[in-house]
């Protein structure tokens, strides 16, 4: 084995907390864009998501449960990082459902019809 190769090569695990390491990051990305209001880039930043926990899917059914376990720090903090964005999106979607009521509840054009003198 050469010496360049041994320096670009490293263990198989890493493969698999570096997926992680992305995965928090795309997370608080995420969470950066909806709390931003920025729903394109939310959007977008689902898709990656969804593409990276494929990947760790598939990383962690060739890996050996020592190579996984090695790993399981990077887990924790994507977790971590995953309970707070669900927690924001909760939030917005509670905020969200009471802006699309509170909407829907009356017309742009209503106008009461008695004055407020008049209410019994």
């Amino acid at each position: 084995m050469s010496s360049s190769t041994s320096l670009t090569q490293t263990p198989s695990y890493e493969g698999l907390e570096q997926a992680l390491e992305q995965l928090a990051r795309a997370i608080a990305e995420a969470q950066s864009a909806l709390l931003g209001g920025r729903f394109r880039d939310l959007e977008a930043c689902v898709l990656g998501q969804q593409d990276l926990c494929s990947k760790i899917e598939r990383l962690i059914r060739t890996k050996s449960v020592w190579e996984a376990n090695c790993a399981r720090e990077s887990a924790r903090n994507a977790h971590r990082q995953n309970l707070i964005f669900a927690a924001a999106l909760r939030r917005m979607r509670r905020h969200s459902d009471m802006l699309r009521n509170l909407m829907s509840g009356l017309a742009l054009s209503y106008r009461p019809t008695s004055c407020i003198g008049q209410v019994i």
